[in-house]
């Protein structure tokens, strides 16, 4: 009897089917870019932030992405414990040897392109090379927020060396309807959790939690177009925030899932996280 409940089990979690939350980029549509933050680019008109080569509508290319520029956007997601990514990244022009990122929250892919890679598919402003990889992958996942960024290492200006995407989709595989949070598709398991408070999901105030050291308010500000709780001026040496939270229902373990942003320049000093004083994770950073 054990042994078909398993079977049972696993072929129920192997059919499970990914939810499509958001798909962009095929095409030209200017109110694609609603939702996104970019930075550093060359272009002045909306239209001019997509590039086409040989019939594909790239957002990005010769005429707004190249040093400097980053795309970011963050997304809110219902519970949920995989993320599926599918996009093509492309370049133009001479490269050497620089390379270009794609962030999926503390997720990296990355290649490293040079003038000989690709072929001439279309005209170009610089007259080089043109080519494209395919991000498809998988990833454990189960915040409520999911970062997303572009960027690279190009050090010359978007019409002798730039970048852009195509073909975005992200998918999730969500939780059983009665779980706030998951690690996997079994409700048995998630009702165990029962989830006790969110901060800054949606909004970034306050929300109860206090600062002290040497900075004692809590303010918020923006880093690559993503509101956070902290950042620049705000948070930095000897500073430390916290929350009580008083109204518990007798329990035995407690689950906290938080993203924390470094920012600038770290030399080997140490993230922290403490529940009742207790040291539950700690980051070197050295960089």
């Amino acid at each position: 009897m054990k042994f078909i409940a398993l079977a049972m089990l696993v072929m129920l979690a192997t059919s499970q089917e990914f939810v499509e939350f958001y798909s962009a980029f095929s095409n030209a549509d200017v109110g694609q870019l609603d939702g996104w933050t970019i930075q550093g680019q060359l272009a002045k008109a909306q239209a001019d932030n997509f590039f086409t080569c040989s019939d594909a509508a790239v957002f990005g290319g010769p005429k707004t992405f190249g040093k400097g520029a980053i795309v970011t956007r963050q997304f809110q997601l219902p519970p949920h414990f995989q993320i599926k990514v599918q996009v093509e990244v492309w370049k133009f022009d001479a490269w050497d040897t620089q390379r270009q990122f794609f962030y999926l929250d503390n997720y990296l892919w990355e290649t490293m392109w040079t003038g000989s890679d690709g072929t001439k598919r279309c005209a170009t402003p610089a007259g080089g090379n043109v080519n494209s990889f395919s991000v498809d992958q998988t990833i454990t996942h189960n915040h409520a927020a999911l970062f997303i960024a572009f960027a690279s290492s190009a050090d010359k200006a978007a019409d002798k060396m730039s970048w852009g995407i195509r073909k975005l989709k992200l998918s999730y595989l969500p939780c059983p309807a009665e779980c706030g949070t998951c690690l996997g598709p079994d409700a048995i398991v998630c009702q165990m959790w029962v989830p006790v408070s969110s901060s800054w999901i949606k909004n970034v105030d306050a929300d109860g939690w206090i600062a002290k050291g040497s900075q004692t308010a809590i303010k918020s500000s923006t880093c690559a177009g993503i509101p956070i709780i902290g950042g620049p001026g705000n948070f930095g040496n000897n500073v430390s925030i916290q929350k009580i939270f008083d109204k518990l229902v007798p329990h035995y373990r407690i689950k906290v899932i938080a993203q924390f942003w470094k920012i600038d320049n770290w030399d080997n000093d140490n993230a922290v996280l403490s529940i009742d004083n207790q040291e539950k994770w700690k980051q070197n950073v050295n960089e």
